[in-house]
């Protein structure tokens, strides 16, 4: 049994080009009723929205912090999330209130695979399970902005973990580059590509000069 531990440190000052102590549980989320303990312990996966006001980070096993004034300060955000911690996060760049994370651990759990949220993280649901492990370093999913997406980016991809080493429970290997055409609200499809089995040997990303799917 993993030894539950928390950071309760004061949020310093940060000097004008330096780096100050992330408090994941500090000493006014106890008293807001946050009591710490599990968690914090590896940061799995970090996204950040346009403005650098709001960001989402994935643990191992403390699940999802959400933080709305740019890192400053940070919040369990569970509500709904089932897995116990999240290697891939992104955030829709066309509405800060939807993301999706991708739920894993060192075991299989039913209740793994792709979750959204609509409301800034403050709820969750499970829209395309996968029972794998997954639990690995990978920039994985990734929202991709087109013509005429209106208030919500419609286009999204997922790589699926190919060479799946769980430490416990046995994985549905299903690897492959995942497409959703609904903003992530129903289960991904997996397309007949180039990178169908690629898997954990894909990376997804996006930036101003469009999306990359590649080594990584």
């Amino acid at each position: 049994m993993l030894l539950a531990w928390t950071l309760a440190w004061s949020l310093m000052t940060a000097p004008p080009s330096g780096w100050v102590q992330m408090p994941l549980v500090s000493t006014d989320l106890r008293a807001r009723g946050f009591p710490g303990g599990e968690g914090g312990q590896w940061p799995r996966s970090i996204a950040c929205d346009s403005s650098g006001g709001f960001l989402l980070l994935g643990v191992d096993v403390g699940g999802i912090y959400r933080s709305s004034d740019s890192g400053r300060s940070w919040e369990p955000a569970n509500v709904g999330f089932l897995g116990r911690g999240a290697s891939g996060l992104a955030i829709d760049p066309r509405s800060r209130r939807r993301a999706i994370a991708v739920a894993t651990n060192t075991s299989v759990f039913d209740r793994n695979g792709l979750y959204l949220t609509e409301d800034g993280a403050s709820s969750w649901r499970l829209v395309h399970p996968a029972p794998i492990s997954g639990n690995e370093f990978r920039r994985q999913v990734a929202f991709v902005p087109t013509p005429g997406d209106g208030s919500m980016t419609r286009l999204a991809f997922w790589s699926r973990v190919a060479d799946d080493r769980p430490s416990f429970g046995t994985a549905v290997s299903e690897p492959g580059l995942y497409r959703s055409s609904d903003g992530g609200r129903g289960r991904a499809r997996r397309p007949a590509s180039s990178h169908r089995d690629r898997g954990s040997r894909t990376t997804v990303t996006t930036d101003r000069d469009g999306t990359r799917i590649g080594a990584p």
